[in-house]
């Protein structure tokens, strides 16, 4: 197998990140006094805590906590399941991000779950996840890779290590969610959302869902 290539190793993509979290907290509403729940923070590298050391932030993952380094202190972490997140309760904050999750999460039926969750522990959520035709696909970093034959996928990744991506123990690859906005719209069936494309740079898109109640219809 070739060494793996991650553009993300190369290139700085700190302001990028700041843009780009800039308009999800726009697009969001979000006010100085919000409680934000971050569903799928990840060890604290790529959170938005990053971005905001203001709001209170409270972390959700997998990840046990020794793992997760978010020293901020306006940030806390949980370990939660995104698909059944018992340890928070009903709109126990003002505003739900997901960043980089939902893609991953597979069956459907799992997918929706993280969804009602996500909606259910706030009034006011924003979700991004890759444009389904993005120029360069975000985890494997190859042109169009979405639109490759599942054969030629499979023979790239058994011969190359792909960007973030590599192959388990049993020869499987990660499969991603690559949805069309209109798709994820129907997944989370909420009459105030809405799907907006954002350009990362320029051959890299995403897709941002974004409502809740409370949203109000600013420019985006």
């Amino acid at each position: 197998m070739i060494g793996r290539v991650d553009l993300r190793r190369i290139v700085s993509t700190r302001r990028l990140r700041q843009a780009r979290y800039n308009r999800l907290a726009r697009l969001v509403g979000l006010r100085p006094t919000d409680r934000i729940v971050d569903i799928g923070c990840g060890p604290g590298v790529r959170t938005i805590a990053a971005y905001n050391e203001t709001n209170p932030i409270m972390g959700v993952d997998l990840l046990p906590p020794e793992q997760v380094k978010l020293t901020q202190p306006n940030v806390q972490y949980v370990q939660g399941d995104a698909t059944h997140l018992s340890v928070l309760g009903d709109d126990a904050f003002d505003v739900a991000f997901s960043i980089g999750l939902l893609e991953h999460i597979r069956p459907q039926d799992q997918l929706v779950a993280a969804i009602r969750e996500m909606q259910r522990v706030a009034p006011r959520y924003i979700a991004l996840v890759p444009h389904r035709y993005a120029f360069i696909e975000p985890h494997f970093q190859m042109p169009l890779f979405s639109v490759w034959p599942d054969r030629l996928k499979s023979a790239a990744i058994r011969h190359f290590r792909l960007g973030s991506q590599s192959r388990r123990p049993d020869g499987a690859w990660q499969r991603i969610n690559w949805l069309s906005g209109a798709d994820w719209l129907k997944l989370f069936d909420d009459p105030t959302a809405r799907a907006y494309g954002h350009w990362y740079g320029p051959l890299l898109q995403y897709t941002i869902i974004v409502g809740g109640r409370g949203l109000t219809d600013s420019k985006r």
